[in-house]
């Protein structure tokens, strides 16, 4: 974190590296749920289980690439055929507005 920006709630994260860790990561988390739920409801589950978890690079990766990698878990993984996330979604409302 830049020196000259405070951590969240103004807190110096060497006071309590792992209250600032748990900070950390429910911003991944929220990150990561609000960028693929705005594709379906379950999508963020889905990603999170395609990428074993690791959310950062999930978010790292392009749209592209993590549909390609939720379509690859769900048919070699699930066993599954690959969902259309994008109509399932529309199904949901999301994208009308």
């Amino acid at each position: 974190m830049p020196e000259d920006l405070p951590a969240p709630g103004g807190h110096d994260p060497s006071a309590d590296p792992e209250l600032y860790r748990i900070w950390a990561v429910d911003d991944l988390e929220r990150a990561h749920s609000m960028r693929f739920e705005a594709v379906a409801n379950d999508y963020p589950r889905t990603v999170a289980q395609a990428y074993e978890l690791d959310l950062a690079a999930a978010m790292a990766a392009s749209d592209e690439d993590v549909a390609a990698k939720v379509a690859a878990y769900e048919r070699d993984v699930l066993g599954i055929a690959p969902r259309d996330w994008t109509a399932i979604g529309r199904s949901e409302g999301k994208g009308e507005q």
